[in-house]
């Protein structure tokens, strides 16, 4: 499994390694396909063969996946181009974060399918975002008489 600490930790170490201007390429970077192309990381020979210190394994691949890269980007990523988008007055940071937002796939999680099977459309990354964020601020406080969709269901 490439989800073991270990080889995240690797993975994470080789990411910074290999990109010593992270935040500069960054703001410079445009299109989806280059951001995923910023996480297109390797591991050293020695973690393709493990996935903790104890024992080898089999050799294997150890990339991320580009739904795990693209969780990385909406989670990441974004939050920090609007950020600086933010702190610098910079419409331009901000738009590029919104648009990446609405370029990448939605995230396909128990929340997201919890409105998508009560109706609710989820068809981009900002969609599944949005309902992250409803499920936390609605839902969680019971605050379901404040939110739209809460209403119209407690009216049913």
């Amino acid at each position: 499994p490439n989800n073991f600490p270990h080889v995240k930790i690797v993975q994470l170490s080789n990411f910074i390694r290999n990109s010593p201007r992270l935040f500069a390429t960054m703001l410079e970077v445009d299109g989806i396909n280059n951001f995923r192309a910023l996480f297109d990381t390797d591991v050293s020979e020695y973690w393709q063969t493990h996935y903790h210190f104890r024992s080898e394994s089999e050799l294997r691949d150890k990339k991320l996946g580009q739904t795990a890269v693209d969780i990385l980007i909406i989670n990441t990523v974004i939050p920090i181009l609007f950020a600086y988008g933010l702190s610098t007055d910079s419409a331009f940071y901000k738009g590029k974060a919104y648009t990446m937002l609405n370029e990448l796939p939605p995230e396909r999680n128990a929340v997201t399918h919890l409105f998508e099977h009560a109706g609710i459309k989820n068809t981009c990354a900002g969609d599944s975002q949005a309902l992250i964020q409803l499920k936390r601020e609605y839902c969680e406080q019971k605050k379901c008489i404040f939110c739209r969709i809460g209403h119209r269901v407690l009216n049913k």
